[in-house]
């Protein structure tokens, strides 16, 4: 079936290479604006006003909390424009063309407030999802902070690291593998405006109950492609077949539901 869902994506590219390269741009472009948000927060800082303003307290903190907020703040902006994407590749995928402006239709103040709730319980769930599956690795880099303050001998120092670095690969590893029972969740909020995110996303663990797996597999099957772009394949070829291969791979899941149900 994997393999039917990338050939069937390479013949859906067909045709529209020039509408994907925008998309892919526009996306760059966003994500370039909004990662650099940080540069002017950085210049409002050095203005005599901000600096007496907070002069009674520690400068590293008001810096801390200062670029936390735009951090909080930059990622909240962008949430409207990766649920439009998403959606604007789950369409592309059912061959309904939509136009690159389509990406921007979800920042519209009601839309945008859905989008924003959807994404971010989502992106939460997979947060503290990647935190379980990394504790052990917290645990063994703690021993290391603590040996090194009471002393260590080389050889147990080595083990720790290595530990450190096996534990925390095979953490984000399962925990790549766990978090694709929230896959179908954004699908399902969009097919369905009435449901609510919190009953999307557990529809979305019981049919990927038994799918997590595969559908991992299939997501890093493109890492080939994606290496690739160094040597042969530009990056604005390999990017838009992931993303319409990933949305075929729900679109076609989605169908098996409905057709068994």
């Amino acid at each position: 079936m994997n393999g039917k869902i990338k050939i069937y994506s390479k013949a859906n590219m067909l045709g529209q290479n020039l509408t994907l390269t925008v998309v892919f741009l526009l996306s760059v472009l966003l994500w370039l604006i909004i990662s650099n948000s940080f540069v002017p927060g950085e210049f409002l800082l050095q203005l005599p006003f901000f600096r007496n303003a907070f002069s009674r307290i520690d400068f590293f903190i008001v810096k801390a909390v200062f670029f936390s907020l735009i951090g909080i703040i930059s990622y909240v902006a962008f949430l409207p424009f990766s649920y439009g994407r998403e959606i604007w590749f789950y369409e592309n995928s059912k061959k309904t063309r939509l136009a690159p402006n389509r990406l921007f239709e979800y920042y519209s103040i009601k839309k945008s407030l859905r989008a924003i709730n959807i994404l971010f319980q989502v992106h939460i769930r997979k947060f503290f999802v990647s935190l379980l599956f990394l504790v052990p690795s917290f645990i063994t880099a703690g021993c290391i902070v603590f040996s090194l303050q009471s002393g260590i001998g080389r050889k147990m120092l080595f083990v720790l690291l290595l530990s450190t670095i096996l534990l925390t690969i095979s953490g984000l590893f399962f925990a790549f593998i766990f978090k694709q029972r929230y896959f179908l969740a954004t699908y399902l909020c969009y097919e369905n405006e009435g449901c609510k995110v919190k009953e999307a996303i557990k529809l979305s663990t019981e049919i990927m109950e038994n799918k997590c797996f595969e559908t991992a597999f299939f997501k890093m099957s493109f890492a080939g492609w994606f290496l690739l772009c160094v040597f042969i394949f530009p990056v604005f070829y390999v990017y838009p077949f992931y993303r319409l291969s990933i949305s075929s791979k729900a679109v076609f899941l989605l169908a098996n539901i409905k057709n068994n149900a």
